[in-house]
């Protein structure tokens, strides 16, 4: 079962830069780090805000805490951009998008060439997959701040995307010159260096971003990939855990864990999760696949089969359900009327050039040769008499004994 190493978005921090900035806690002790602070002040509040959100538990337990102190900011100073902008990044990180938009929109229209907010615009239209649109913005953020972290960071993201390892380092380093937490940029670098082959630098640049933010759930995520690569399986799991603990609706996290659990023989774990993968995400199509998979490895068969065919319902000409649907009724069910059709299928659906080409051409044979040798039996198998009926008694006899008939 594949590993996952698509690009990870991680969101910006929510920023606070206050009179208080220099000497702000680390911890989110707010009641005691606001203590001393002016409750009308409106730069306090952010700050406050921001404080709050630094423990991404703490962020979505205390969201409307948090929105409530940055919308009392603009109360007192509608113009305050830095409680605009977390306003944009608190409705991201609840994932909705319209609510960040709007936001957005009242940033831009009071500072139209606010770095940070174009650099989020960008963010916005590449998740909405407007690619060339949302790299125009995150161009026209560098344009007005060569350093604004959210832009490069992006555009790391993009190059490594690209394939062009250096520029995405080159550009993830210039956002760590003025934002040295920022998670993506560590993610582009880290992913840049494993990609040329320089494991150890990827795994110190891990550390690093650790060191900074320790439970960046996607730092945790590279590490395992690394550790998989050389063979390293303990701790690639640990790495993978770590990440979904963490982070629990970690897509990419949850669905490595649950492959290398899966390629490993551990069925239960592996279905555990993908099943939260769907719960996040019904109609992730790897994730039906691959509990499927999981299930089949459990001996639920009934079950593995309709997780082939909800994947043939998502994705019609699937080739990973086609080929785990002949697999499953040739060698689990020992179905060969059904996987004999089911395997056709799958070879009809390839070419001589796919990998899997030759093995469907064997096991159609196979199949067949099967077929014909069953028949062969039932047709030369001797003919079983019916029984006879048993005579009855004669008139007179005694009953029989009781347990007899």
């Amino acid at each position: 079962m594949k590993i996952l190493t698509a690009f990870l978005l991680v969101l910006p921090a929510l920023v606070a830069r206050s009179a208080w900035a220099d000497d702000a806690p680390a911890a989110p002790d707010v009641a005691k780090a606001m203590s001393d602070k002016p409750a009308s002040d409106p730069k306090a509040l952010v700050e406050q805000a921001a404080i709050i959100s630094e423990d991404p538990e703490t962020l979505k337990a205390r969201h409307d805490e948090i929105e409530g102190l940055l919308r009392k900011a603009l109360e007192l100073d509608p113009k305050l951009l830095e409680a605009r902008q977390n306003l944009v990044l608190l409705h991201l990180y609840s994932g909705d998008a319209a609510a960040a938009r709007a936001e957005l929109d009242k940033l831009l229209q009071l500072e139209p060439n606010h770095a940070s907010g174009r650099a989020l615009r960008g963010l916005l239209l590449l998740r909405a997959g407007q690619t060339a649109e949302g790299r125009a913005e995150l161009d026209a953020a560098v344009a007005v701040d060569p350093y604004n972290p959210i832009a490069n960071a992006e555009l790391a993201a993009l190059a490594y995307k690209a394939g062009n390892d250096e520029e995405a380092i080159r550009l993830g380093r210039l956002a760590l010159l003025i934002d040295s937490a920022n998670v993506n940029a560590y993610v582009a670098i880290a992913m840049a260096y494993r990609h040329m082959g320089s494991a150890n630098l990827a795994k110190l640049v891990c550390y690093n971003a650790l060191g900074m933010s320790p439970k960046a759930a996607p730092i945790y995520n590279i590490l395992g990939l690394l550790f998989l690569a050389e063979d390293q399986v303990k701790d690639a799991i640990v790495q993978f855990e770590k990440a979904v603990a963490f982070e629990p609706d970690f897509v990419e996290g949850r669905m490595n864990l649950g492959a290398t659990m899966l390629n490993y023989g551990d069925f239960g774990g592996a279905f555990d999760q993908f099943d939260a993968v769907l719960k996040l995400q019904p109609d992730n199509v790897d994730a039906v696949l691959s509990r499927a998979v999981a299930l089949r490895g459990l001996s639920k068969f009934p079950e593995a089969a309709e997780g082939y065919e909800r994947v043939l319902s998502l994705k019609p000409g699937h080739l990973g359900a086609l080929y785990n649907r002949c697999i499953l009724y040739q060698e689990y069910l020992s179905e060969y009327e059904k996987a004999l059709d089911h395997c056709r299928l799958m070879l009809q659906s390839i070419d001589k050039k796919h990998p899997d080409y030759k093995e469907m051409v064997d096991r159609v044979s196979g199949i067949e040769d099967t077929i014909k040798v069953m028949k062969q039996q039932k047709e030369q198998a001797p003919a079983v008499p019916p029984a006879e009926a048993p005579a009855a008694p004669a008139e007179g006899a005694a009953p029989a004994a009781k347990g007899a008939e």
